[in-house]
């Protein structure tokens, strides 16, 4: 034997799933487990059947109150199928709306909060309150980023139709909704079907 040159030492390995002694080097390996067959590893992968998994779990989000399972999101599973969860969906939802906030128009849910009671806790325009488990709209000018107010969907809707020229815009609509063209052009009033077509 030439110098320097050891013999291999052969490593007996064993079966991660059934702990059989794998003979030679047909082995299936999955990360540091070994396994002496295919069966043997998709076995290990399957949750199994007599596995007692919690029905109620305790949020990790704001409310801290426990939950059952199905009021969670699942963010992933384990190696053998077991799912685990995070926060609620509904504490998840908040989080991410808070989140939108601050990316996106540099307000934080405190400023948010402060900004809804100046208004009242209504639309700027219509002065309605928004409808429940909504949030009203944070309006601002798409040009300079500038935060104007909160508006309700329908007129935040109205405002971003008129863009830039919102004065002359609204000044036009009220003149269009006294005037009525159509009764003008046809010389009598017609009348089609009443409510939303």
């Amino acid at each position: 034997m030439p110098s320097g040159v050891y013999p291999r030492k052969k490593i007996q390995r064993h079966c991660f799933q059934c702990g059989k002694l794998i003979e030679g080097k047909r082995s299936q390996r999955e990360g540091k487990k070994y396994f002496c067959g295919v069966d043997c590893r998709i076995a290990s992968q399957v949750t199994p059947v007599n596995a007692i998994l919690p029905q109620v779990r305790l949020c990790l989000g704001p409310c801290n109150v426990e939950k059952s399972i199905g009021e969670f999101s699942v963010l992933g599973h384990t190696k053998n199928g077991i799912p685990y969860y995070g926060w609620c969906k509904p504490c998840l939802t908040q989080r991410i709306k808070d989140q939108r906030l601050l990316r996106l128009f540099n307000l934080t849910v405190a400023d948010y909060e402060r900004l809804l009671t100046y208004q009242g806790g209504v639309c700027a325009i219509c002065k309605r309150p928004p409808k429940e488990e909504k949030r009203l709209a944070v309006d601002h000018d798409h040009k300079t980023g500038l935060i104007r107010g909160l508006l309700c969907h329908v007129c935040n809707q109205i405002v971003g139709y008129f863009q830039d020229n919102a004065q002359s815009g609204l000044e036009n609509a009220i003149v269009y909704l006294q005037i009525i063209p159509a009764t003008l052009a046809l010389g009598v009033p017609r009348y089609g079907k009443i409510g939303p077509l």
